[in-house]
């Protein structure tokens, strides 16, 4: 499963993928999510991913072959690896901060403006969500999807409730 959630722990979408992931899987993914309603895609100006340092380099290639989706992306949006996974990367460009050459790891002063954001919520999501998929293992793609969806979709009323509730408080 793929998966992009707010820092805030909302589930903004899901997709099913059957074979290895791949960056041309994520790009799709990220522009059905985001690229449909340019308001929408205004908004998104930081994207944490666990391999944003794989992705860039192809975001860079698809743009310069012409693709629109590719070359919007990487005007607008800065890529960062999430706390979770930089400190296990090797490259250059992810450690450390200190270093010339970094470029994704989340405490660059680039990242200011989201310094302490939970960059780590895909990780907590997938723990939460890994309890489902012992039950899912031999369900048809259109019924796991569907239980998927309903599981995200409870989720998420939950915690827009607590996250307004504390509001008011």
């Amino acid at each position: 499963m793929l998966a992009l959630i707010r820092p805030c722990g909302l589930i903004v979408g899901m997709t099913e993928m059957f074979t290895s992931e791949s960056y041309t899987q994520v790009f799709l993914f990220i522009l059905r999510t985001f690229c449909a309603d340019l308001e929408q895609f205004k908004r998104l100006k930081y994207l944490g991913y666990d391999r944003a340092c794989g992705l860039v380099p192809f975001l860079k290639n698809q743009a310069k072959n012409g693709s629109a989706g590719a070359k919007l992306l990487m005007e607008n949006v800065k890529f960062l690896v999430d706390i979770f996974h930089v400190s296990k990367h090797t490259e250059d460009v992810c450690m450390p901060p200190d270093n010339p050459n970094c470029l994704y790891h989340p405490h660059l002063p680039m990242f200011e403006e989201i310094k302490g954001v939970n960059t780590e919520s895909c990780e907590q999501g997938f723990r939460r969500l890994n309890q489902y998929f012992e039950l899912t293992r031999k369900m048809t793609q259109h019924k796991r999807n569907v239980l998927f969806w309903f599981v995200n979709d409870c989720f998420n009323r939950d915690l827009e409730d607590e996250l307004k509730k504390k509001k008011l408080m």
